[in-house]
């Protein structure tokens, strides 16, 4: 869910079937190990909490052919999507961030492992080919904002490390999103100048402050 919605079974794509068959995996997923109802998928996907059962059960039919080593529960209160952590990349990247923070004061590389091993999760927005608003909308809490804070987190620890290369190229395009954001603009900075590249380095602090002035706020301060 790092990115469009994908499922692997031995290393080899699973088709997820048509758009409303999506739909339903994602909410399943976004309630993984959790029961939901069917009136409540109903509600969810096709906006009609009194749509025929049948509809939803017919989904999660098709739903059972695909899932792989998941496996699809009906209990007394719903549908129940089981799968384990390291299955879904959402729960394994929150581990991976957990972890890290664990060991990050007394083994700095194992933490940069972690770290690394978690930003590679990513393939590009939380659930970008998805409508956001057909699997629940408001109640959908995207883990996008947590992508800038774990390479921040990463290219720290690199930095302080050594190895300023990687975590240069991970903080570039951070900045040149959102130049307004100094703990990045900061770091790339410092990656810069550990790499010799005083003029690139010079550049992002001027755009950092130019952004920082077409949002009348001065640096040191802190966007809300």
């Amino acid at each position: 869910m790092l990115g469009p919605l994908e499922a692997w079974h031995d290393g080899v794509p699973v088709p997820l079937g048509d758009q409303q068959q999506r739909f339903v995996l994602v909410v399943l997923l976004l309630h993984a190990n959790k029961p939901v109802t069917p009136a409540r998928l109903a509600e969810i996907v096709w906006a009609d909490r009194e749509a025929k059962p049948t509809l939803v059960r017919s989904y999660i039919k098709r739903l059972r052919d695909v899932v792989g080593d998941a496996t699809i529960e009906t209990t007394p209160t719903g549908y129940l999507l089981r799968i384990g952590d390291d299955q879904l990349d959402t729960a394994r990247f929150a581990r991976l961030r957990a972890e890290a923070a664990d060991v990050r004061a007394d083994d700095p590389r194992r933490a940069i492992a972690l770290l690394r091993e978690a930003v590679g999760l990513w393939r590009g927005k939380f659930l970008e080919d998805i409508d956001i608003d057909r699997v629940g909308g408001a109640e959908v809490i995207s883990p996008d904002e947590s992508y800038p804070d774990v390479v921040g987190d990463l290219a720290e620890l690199e930095i302080e490390a050594g190895d300023h290369r990687p975590a240069r190229d991970r903080l570039r395009p951070l900045v040149q999103a959102d130049p307004a954001s100094q703990k990045h603009a900061e770091l790339l900075i410092r990656a810069l100048l550990a790499g010799g590249d005083r003029v690139a380095a010079l550049r992002v602090f001027h755009g950092t402050r130019e952004a920082l002035a077409a949002l009348r706020m001065a640096p040191g301060d802190r966007k809300s």
